[in-house]
């Protein structure tokens, strides 16, 4: 994660940055805070985590709080983030933080909604397998976005088509976009 530095100090003569994080299945949500810190304007409050610890449907414990904050050099012109249903977990971390900041839009389709751990995975006797959230994840004003996933503030989505075609609407509409918004060529 740290390499970010490097790679936002090479990008920083660029008048905005579009980053594509679709497809993204996730890793680790500390790498995507640390990643996000190299965008940070400041510190805002993110979202909080409880884990269950108990067999009833409200054993939580008590909630954890998580802060964006903000790298050595920050890249602060324009941002577009673009995501999709197939970004997940870490990846829709990485997403949360950077919608905290004002320069960074984020565009495509809502992410997946797969914020929590799992469970360890269980097997039934008809070969099945099964998992279970074990977190709950709720934004500042309480919201959880749990199969619901970050909202990108401009939607736009690749039809079969376009792919078909070799196009790649979502990405066009991100340049035309910091081109009418900002005069970004």
């Amino acid at each position: 994660p740290s390499q970010i530095d490097q790679i936002i100090e090479d990008l920083n003569q660029h008048p905005a940055i579009i980053l594509d994080i679709r497809n993204n299945g996730g890793g680790s949500d500390v790498f995507s805070a640390r990643i996000a810190s190299a965008f940070a304007d400041g510190e805002h409050f993110v979202y909080t985590v409880q884990n269950r610890n108990g067999p009833n449907h409200d054993d939580f414990e008590s909630s954890r709080k998580y802060f964006t904050s903000v790298g050595a050099k920050p890249y602060l012109k324009p941002v577009i983030l673009l995501a999709d249903r197939f970004t997940a977990s870490a990846g829709e971390i990485f997403g949360l933080h950077m919608n905290a900041f004002d320069h960074v839009v984020l565009m495509g389709d809502s992410t997946a909604g797969d914020y929590s751990d799992a469970s360890n995975r269980r097997f039934l006797p008809n070969g099945w397998e099964y998992q279970y959230s074990i977190q709950k994840f709720l934004l500042p004003d309480g919201r959880s976005l749990e199969g619901i996933g970050n909202v990108p503030a401009i939607y736009s989505k690749n039809t079969k088509a376009d792919i078909e075609a070799g196009t790649d609407k979502v990405l066009e509409e991100a340049m035309e976009y910091l081109m009418l918004e900002y005069g970004i060529k």
